[in-house]
């Protein structure tokens, strides 16, 4: 799933559009606060289940994290 640091730009984004703070993105997602700021220093990328709790929890278009636009 390598995008160039596409995912963490857009993550960061999200992030910020949300008003939240990175622990209380990853507490909503149920997401490891360790694993979300791994994401966001683009040293990886979400696994499947990952990202689908990111899209349930927050309503979004997958597109928004990805060049998929």
């Amino acid at each position: 799933m390598a995008n160039n640091g596409v995912f963490s730009e857009r993550l960061k984004a999200l992030i910020e559009t949300l008003g939240l703070k990175q622990g209380e993105f990853a507490e909503m997602a149920s997401i490891d606060q360790g694993t979300v700021s791994t994401w966001l220093s683009g040293k990886a990328e979400p696994k499947y289940s990952q990202l689908q709790k990111i899209i349930s929890t927050f309503h979004i278009n997958p597109a928004r994290l990805f060049e998929w636009e």
